[in-house]
């Protein structure tokens, strides 16, 4: 993977499009031009202003991304790849363009003013556009004399990516505002020149032509005098806790931080910034620690700026630089080399990395054998005080070897000012991690029930830099290992262990068998928990135990699927090539036998012949090589609306069995598909390209699990069916090979009643019955929500809920909805919306599913959205909540707070009839008669 630093705007886009109904009804977002507003003299599609993104004035194709080697300028060339091999040996990207725009700049000059200028209380209406990949980036110099507090705001339909730069090329980024319309972005700023930057949030999708999508109106604020953040600023917060606002207020520390990670001064002093200052800071962030070494410790034998004990960290004994990262290509001693690229030969076409010199490690024998012994002997009950550091990227780490004649409880305590990194391993190489503990704590500590036999204890600094030998108490830890009582080790079957079916927080489950496959797959589930992905994977492997009571039974005059189990008839665009050339399969040498196909593979991505034909250029091969990559046959088999196929499908090997079935609408149409299976099942809704676009998906172990789609017009879609497991079902697994797929065609759908914030529907205490499946929105959420590299909830429902009880509400989709679920929570109105809560994924929750918490107060409404991680996935379930605390009230029968025993109180009660603990029990055993009578007794008008 190549990762490259982040300097240029055009890198940045994260956001769908913000639609004006999305809270208030349009207003905010599309206010017209002004009178008096300047006007962009840049028309829709043209790029006059594009400041650092201008193209070059220039001719030369170094000047831009062409996607070949090199370029036409040799000098240019030269400079550029010497910076940056890859714009040589793979593709001339857009960096590479950049590169050559800053360091060939009478090559690349750019055009004469890509500016235009804006003043103080000026307000612009502009145009912008983002299509194929590409978008229109606005760029507006202003100055100022004095110190000011400056407000770039953006009004548009479309999503806005709002920055204050200032006026180098490339731009340091000072502020940034993304999201919600009308989009703002304030900054103090000190007396000089800036750029107001703005651009759609979108990459694609708003061609010019698309109304008032393409318009906006930008307006520059000054305020009064202030004083810019920095450094050691009054108003900076503490460097060692988390804050939404970047800089700190211990200057050294915080100028010390930022020299490791900008971002902590530009952006936000966040939870990473603080870690980092734990460890760097340790002086002002470190806990308070007696370091004192004990009286009959023993002393490390490795001094500070050693690695004798670095156990399978520590260095070989020998010379060759198969035993080290180098990133050239294989090692010096051919045998090593043979056997390391048999196993990966990216070690040898790519980089000699430091997988392969851990892989040398491993299968070279004494080559890469370190010299000594480098473990230090530990026994139970005894203390260490010993030294570690951290610095220019490496860390000093520590090995301690110990032996238990009997499976006992081990506690591995460490003391210590800076953040310590603890494990308890097995003693292999590479290790076997039983347990692990990270923190900024004296001491950091971790307990875990061992089996006899020989072990190590690890401790190292929990940070790579800022801690070099000579840093006082930093570098010194002392450490104790503590033997307990006799245990029973957790395992596989062990009493004790959850339910392999249910996610939970530590390792292993009560099935043995069920146990042991999981973790031949996933190795995580016996190491560290036994997560919500464990739980999927046993849903799999474990369909006898864990699948849904199913009847997979074949009803009469259904239709038989026609490709037998183990077969690939109906593999769709995943079906094999019908021909035996090379350019249709990925193998990972350089090129193909065709060289037409070759020719256009290459063409379009050089990687192909420079590095590894592999799968994206046999994807690349078939979508663009017409016959030669054709499948045998036709890969699609028919369904009819009301059909029901009984088929087949199976998963080994790390491949897997896909049925692709292809059915014509004659009109729009709400479409279900229905496939009853007792292993998990991944559905889609397609359109006919290969590769395709997914219209919808869904993935669950229900019985049956359901995709419904809102098919806006007549035509050919095809749907697919297969398992969410790529191993453990071969074929000859009985009925987990089976299921029965039925094809639901109904007229065509409603739009979702609350789609839109102002169609909000009202939730209740206790479990509310929830869908998407005709959702269209996507909304952006603050930064702090960004999860797997997005902060957007598409297909997004919006739910109303009035707290009941003042304290914290639990909302939860977690194994409760059918799709990857995220969730969010505002409060306040539809037109002025206040951000409280999100989250994406929950901790133990199967499937992507979501959990959170919130502060409430009894009486007040909060708007819930529910929608997907995913453009296109809709599903349904079960949305619960759950309040914690009371309402101040003492009229106990006003449930909902609102001065009155009424209906809507009435309505409370019977809804969580039965409950223990929820409004309306009123004695705390349970909502029955009793409590009826009275809330009966308190209706009306409270005193």
């Amino acid at each position: 993977m190549r990762v490259r630093p982040f300097f240029f705007i055009c890198t940045m886009a994260t956001a769908a499009l913000c639609t004006a109904s999305t809270f208030a009804g349009g207003d905010p977002c599309n206010p017209g031009c002004p009178e008096g507003a300047l006007i962009e003299a840049e028309a829709c599609g043209a790029d006059t202003n594009g400041g650092c993104n201008a193209p070059s004035g220039g001719t030369s194709n170094c000047c831009t991304a062409w996607f070949g080697l090199g370029c036409d300028d040799v000098t240019c060339q030269d400079i550029v790849c010497g910076l940056d091999s890859w714009c040589c040996t793979t593709s001339w990207d857009g960096l590479c363009a950049a590169s050559a725009a800053t360091n060939c700049p009478e090559l690349c000059p750019p055009p004469a003013d890509p500016y235009e200028a804006i003043a103080c209380g000026d307000s612009v209406c502009g145009t912008f556009w983002a299509d194929g990949s590409f978008r229109d980036t606005d760029w507006y110099t202003f100055s100022l004399d004095t110190t000011t507090e400056v407000t770039w705001s953006v009004a548009s339909l479309t999503g806005v990516a709002a920055f204050i730069l200032d006026s180098n090329c490339p731009p340091f980024v000072i502020a940034v505002g993304q999201g919600a319309c009308p989009t703002s972005v304030t900054y103090c700023l000190d007396a000089g020149s800036y750029v107001a930057f703005v651009a759609p949030n979108v990459f694609a999708g708003v061609p010019c032509g698309s109304g008032d999508a393409n318009n906006y109106v930008a307006t520059l604020t000054c305020g009064g005098a202030c004083v810019p953040p920095a450094c050691g600023g009054e108003t900076t917060g503490d460097c060692c806790v988390a804050s939404a606002t970047p800089f700190c207020n211990d200057a050294t520390c915080c100028e010390a931080v930022c020299a490791a990670d900008p971002f902590c001064c530009s952006n936000s002093w966040d939870g990473l910034c603080a870690s980092e200052a734990a460890g760097i800071c340790w002086q002002i962030c470190g806990p308070d620690c007696d370091l004192t070494c004990p009286e009959g410790a023993s002393l490390e034998g490795e001094a500070c700026g050693e690695d004798t004990n670095g156990g399978c960290n520590a260095p070989p004994a020998g010379t060759s630089n198969c035993c080290t990262a180098w990133f050239g290509l294989g090692c010096d001693d051919v045998t090593c080399q043979d056997i390391v690229c048999g196993l990966d030969s990216w070690c040898c076409t790519t980089s000699w990395d430091g997988l392969c010199a851990a892989s040398a490690a491993a299968n070279c024998g004494e080559l890469c054998a370190p010299a000594g012994d480098p473990y230090e002997a530990i026994a139970c009950g005894e203390t260490v005080c010993g030294t570690f550091w951290a610095d220019g990227s490496f860390r000093d780490t520590d090995w301690y070897s110990f032996t238990l004649e009997a499976a006992t409880e081990v506690t591995w305590s460490v003391r210590s000012v800076i953040p310590a990194a603890l494990f308890l391993l097995d003693s292999a190489c590479p290790p076997f991690v039983f347990a692990s503990a990270a923190g900024a704590n004296c001491p950091t500590e971790v307990t875990y029930c061992l089996e006899a036999g020989s072990y190590v204890a690890f401790v190292a600094p929990n940070i790579f830099a800022g801690v070099p030998c000579g840093s006082g108490e930093g570098n010194n830890y002392v450490a104790t290992l503590t033997c307990g009582g006799t245990c029973v080790p957790p395992a596989c079957g062990a009493e004790g262990t959850g339910d392999c079916c249910v996610a939970g927080a530590a390792p292993y489950c009560n099935d043995l068998t069920c146990c042991e496959a999981v973790c031949a797959t996933d190795p995580f589930c016996c190491s560290v928990a036994w997560d919500g992905q464990c739980a999927s994977e046993a849903g799999a492997i474990c369909f006898e135990l864990c699948g849904p009571d199913c009847d997979l039974t074949c009803p009469e005059g259904a239709s038989l699927e026609g490709e037998a189990c183990g077969e690939d008839t109906n593999g769709g665009c995943n079906a094999p090539a019908g021909g035996s050339s090379n350019c249709c399969t990925a193998w990972f040498g350089l090129g193909c036998d065709d060289v037409t196909c070759q020719d256009i593979v290459c063409g379009l991505d050089s990687w192909c012949c420079t590095t590894s034909w592999d799968g994206l250029c046999a994807a690349s091969a078939a979508a663009n090589c017409g016959e030669l990559c054709a499948p045998a046959g036709n890969p699609f088999e028919a369904i009819a609306c009301g059909e029901t196929v009984c088929g087949t499908f199976w998963a080994d090997g790390s491949f897997r069995d896909t049925d692709w079935y292809e059915f014509t609408l004659e009109s729009a149409a709400e479409v279900t598909l229905s496939v009853k299976s007792v292993v998990p099942a991944q559905l889609f809704f397609l359109d006919t390209a290969c590769p395709p676009a997914i219209l919808a998906s869904v993935a669950g172990a229900s019985c049956p699990t359901e995709l419904t789609f809102c098919f806006p017009a007549g035509g050919t879609y095809r749907a697919f069916v297969g398992t969410t497991i790529f191993n453990g079902l071969p074929c000859g697994s009985g009925e987990g090979n089976n299921y029965v797929a039925t094809l639901t065609c109904g007229p065509a759908c409603d739009a979702l009643e609350n789609d839109e914030c102002d169609g909000a529907l009202a939730v209740v205490d206790g479990a509310n019955d929830v869908d998407t499946f005709t959702a269209t929105g996507a909304l952006e959420l603050p930064a702090e929500c960004l999860s797997a590299g997005s902060s957007t909830i598409f297909n997004d429902a919006w739910y109303a809920y009035t707290a009941t009880a003042t304290g914290t509400v639990t909302v939860s989709t977690c194994n409760s909805v059918n799709f990857d679920s995220r969730l969010a929570i505002f409060s306040g109105s539809c037109a002025e919306p206040v951000f409280v809560a999100c989250n994406d994924d929950f901790g133990t929750c199967g499937g992507f599913t979501s959990e959170l918490t919130f502060d409430a107060e009894c009486g007040e409404t909060y708007l819930v959205v529910l929608g997907s991680f995913t453009n296109g996935v809709t599903g349904s379930g079960t949305l619960n909540i759950t309040p914690s605390g009371e309402c101040p009230s003492d009229c106990i029968t006003d449930l909902d707070n609102d001065g009155d025993t009424d209906a809507a109180d009435l309505a409370i009660l019977l809804g969580n009839w039965g409950q223990v603990g929820l409004l309306g029990d009123f004695d705390n055993d349970g909502v029955a008669a009793d409590d009826l009578a009275v809330l009966l007794g308190g209706w009306g008008p409270c005193d």
